[in-house]
């Protein structure tokens, strides 16, 4: 008897040591190491709950201990407390803003989160649709859609990806996901939350949508709009083709189940042949092209102030300017075969041009 009363006193001691040493980091609701679009998922199935507030309220990017633990788990046994960012309660807005405020934060160990890739034609998709060539210097607003007729998406909740782009090619600043009206997801503040961070330095745009229902929906279809702007200097650049890549796709359902769902791309042939601040492209004409030698500028009556000629990894190869009133000779004798940009500097604008060397 006195064994069986210690070894319980032991227990609940070790129970007691094991909770004074939980301790969560604010937006980190999996727990597992990173705060990321994955945690608004497991917010998503939690919100609306409640349970006992802890003593260290707040949501400073910094350890607080679980003084007491809730009576809700996640389905892998992880305690509703840790969805408790802000600590008063009440799992609401102020945790999903946890997220959002600590985004991309790191503790301890960092123990990645598994995405399930799904196969081409045999899972559902996620992708981009929208044109396949587009000028320099425009807008675009693309299609975001999720499953098909044929492969249709069953006991959606919530999903979180990210859009892969080159950050030389279009304005960082004006890249941006929105649900569309009457998306079959869900679209506004009553069925869903959503949650968009763009990191402009790698070109990477975060997307996490969670229902917060408790009742999941199924169906296809498009969900969303991606809007970009083309820069207008894309002749710079080594690529004259944008990519934008979707991956790392966790798609679950209202307890955290997840489904593999088709990674796509899509690629846009970016159109250099631009003129910017409203030259006339009428009054430049290139001759011949594609060309082995003797590359012809006619101008008309526009001055050129000088011409570089870029290759196609973007390093300048020629500066001429040496230029006629009315048309310019380029010796591109010496380049070797392949794509190469020119710039065409006027005293109003700049003219930028492909042209395809054939040795």
């Amino acid at each position: 008897m006195k064994k069986t009363l210690g070894r319980i006193i032991f227990f609940c001691l070790l129970a007691v040591m094991n909770l004074q040493g939980q301790e969560i980091w604010p937006g980190d609701i999996n727990n597992n190491g990173e705060v990321n679009g994955v945690d608004l998922l497991y917010f998503g199935v939690a919100i609306d709950a409640t349970g006992p507030a802890r003593t260290n309220m707040g949501t400073e990017w910094e350890a607080k201990t679980i003084d007491n633990l809730w009576s809700n788990s996640f389905p892998s046994g992880l305690n509703y407390a840790y969805a408790d960012c802000d600590g008063n309660g009440v799992i609401d807005d102020d945790d999903h803003e946890a997220i959002e405020d600590n985004f991309k934060e790191e503790h301890g160990t960092v123990f990645p989160d598994v995405f399930l890739e799904g196969t081409p034609n045999i899972n559902p998709p996620l992708k981009i649709q929208g044109p396949l060539v587009a000028n320099a210097n425009s807008n675009l607003s693309l299609d975001i859609s999720l499953g098909t007729a044929a492969l249709p998406i069953s006991d959606f909740y919530g999903i979180n990806f990210k859009i892969h782009y080159n950050p030389n090619l279009i304005d960082s600043d004006e890249i941006e996901f929105n649900l569309i009206e009457n998306a079959w997801i869900g679209y506004d503040d009553d069925f869903v939350t959503t949650l968009y961070v763009n990191d402009e330095v790698s070109g990477t745009l975060d997307v996490s949508i969670t229902r917060i229902t408790h009742t999941t929906v199924s169906g296809y279809g498009q969900i969303g709009k991606l809007d970009i702007v083309i820069e207008d200097n894309v002749v710079d650049f080594i690529q004259d083709t944008l990519v934008l890549e979707i991956d790392d796709i966790m798609m679950v359902s209202d307890n955290l189940v997840a489904s593999p769902i088709t990674e796509t791309k899509h690629e846009i042939a970016i159109d250099s042949t631009v003129t910017t601040n409203e030259v006339s492209e009428q009054n430049i004409n290139i001759y011949p092209n594609p060309v082995n030698n003797i590359l012809s500028i006619q101008h008309n009556d526009l001055v050129i102030r000088k011409i570089e000629c870029f290759d196609s990894l973007g390093k300048l190869r020629l500066l001429d300017t040496k230029t006629s009133n009315h048309s310019t000779n380029v010796d591109l004798s010496a380049f070797q075969s392949g794509v190469y940009f020119l710039k065409i500097y006027t005293l109003t604008g700049i003219v930028s041009r492909k042209v395809l060397v054939q040795q």
